[in-house]
């Protein structure tokens, strides 16, 4: 299934060639709700998926991370390197980590106008990423229940 996940800029700073580097927290354990039509299902009711902890940081989950393209929305495409240059605007770094229940990413913004953009107060992006999912009705160790649980 296809997510996208809204995620705040913090600690964000210029380097000496001008980017724009900082940490996003992403990825977050517990459940999330979707709209149907925004995870790949037919209808726009409401889905709540359950994100465990062993799906959300299994090794080679957080290694998928690294190095990918950030772009400025997201492109109707997967970003390859056939397009990079059309939708990249910087890159996710080497440096995936566990923070709490989420995700820590180092990343770096490299194209002037999306610099621009965040200087100007832009401070969200959206994480766009695929992953299993199992449709099965459940509830959650804090007592929410759910319509599909992240399998990895």
């Amino acid at each position: 299934m296809k997510f996208t996940d809204s995620a705040a800029l913090s600690g964000m700073r210029r380097t000496a060639d001008g980017y724009l580097v900082g940490d996003v927290l992403c990825a977050r354990t517990g459940c999330q709700t979707y709209r149907a039509s925004e995870i790949g299902l037919v209808g726009d009711g409401p889905i709540i998926v359950y994100r465990p902890e062993s799906a959300v940081f299994d090794k080679a989950s957080l290694a998928t991370f690294a190095g990918k393209p950030v772009t400025v929305g997201h492109p109707a495409e997967p970003v390859t390197a056939d397009n990079w240059k059309t939708h990249a605007v910087g890159d996710i770094g080497e440096e995936i980590a566990r923070d709490g229940e989420t995700v820590r990413v180092s990343i770096k913004l490299m194209d002037a106008a999306a610099i621009r953009a965040v200087e100007g107060g832009t401070r969200q992006i959206s994480m766009g990423y695929t992953t299993p999912m199992v449709m099965q009705d459940g509830v959650a160790p804090d007592g929410t229940k759910y319509q599909a649980v992240q399998a990895g």
